[in-house]
């Protein structure tokens, strides 16, 4: 695990401590009654259940059939439901940045 990217990505997230390898999250898919789960991985990314590992977010939603939803928003925390958009935004508010990445 390296330091601050600068960009508010997953490994980040694991430096920063505000997510730590093995934590779970969550996404339950609108309409389809599906819970679908991922947990970070020590390297930044995201393993899913079935055993793909995807490097962001978004990536891993669409592998799992979510078209043009973002991962960041979508991912939610098991163990207090914070998405990982949310914490995304308190790590770039920590270091000055606007809360999403590419507005000034």
């Amino acid at each position: 695990m390296h330091g601050w990217g600068g960009n508010g990505g997953l490994v980040d997230l694991l430096t920063a401590g505000l997510t730590r390898p093995g934590e779970e999250f969550l996404w339950d898919r609108p309409g389809r009654g599906a819970r679908h789960t991922a947990r970070i991985q020590p390297d930044g990314t995201l393993l899913l259940a079935d055993g793909r590992i995807y490097a962001n977010p978004s990536g891993a939603i669409t592998a799992l059939g979510g078209k043009n939803i973002s991962g960041w928003r979508t991912w939610k925390r098991a163990s207090d439901g914070r998405a990982l958009g949310d914490l995304r935004a308190e790590l770039r508010a920590r270091h000055g940045l606007p809360i999403e990445p590419g507005r000034r």
